[in-house]
């Protein structure tokens, strides 16, 4: 899926599940370089043209950061909302903007985003 953004820049989003070896992450490419956020080696990597590649691990375990996730949510559960969480109004307008992006590849056009 593709769009302009206010600012002129072309945003591009795409989702594989498919492709072996896995890959997660998220891409931003611009005119100066590349940041890209690998998911599954935990990692950020800066690519800027005439340099070379620079890329940072994350220290903490992946294990961790889910088990703090569900300690968060057990609290919540238990003492009233965090506010790191996302709420059910988040998760509806977050499949708002899937159902959108749905109906435009079905379309071909731009579709609005239709927040309940």
């Amino acid at each position: 899926m593709s769009w302009e953004a206010d600012s002129g820049a072309v945003v591009t989003v795409g989702l594989d599940y498919l492709t072996r070896p896995t890959r997660r992450g998220i891409c931003a490419a611009g005119e100066l370089g590349t940041l890209t956020w690998n998911a599954v080696e935990q990692g950020v990597t800066v690519s800027v043209a005439g340099e070379a590649a620079a890329t940072q691990r994350l220290a903490e375990e992946r294990n961790n950061m889910f088990r703090a996730q569900a300690a968060a949510f057990v609290a919540s559960c238990q003492d009233g909302r965090d506010v790191a969480l996302a709420t059910a109004e988040d998760g509806v307008r977050a499949l708002a903007v899937i159902e959108a992006a749905r109906r435009s590849m079905a379309t071909d056009r731009s579709e609005e985003v239709n927040y309940p």
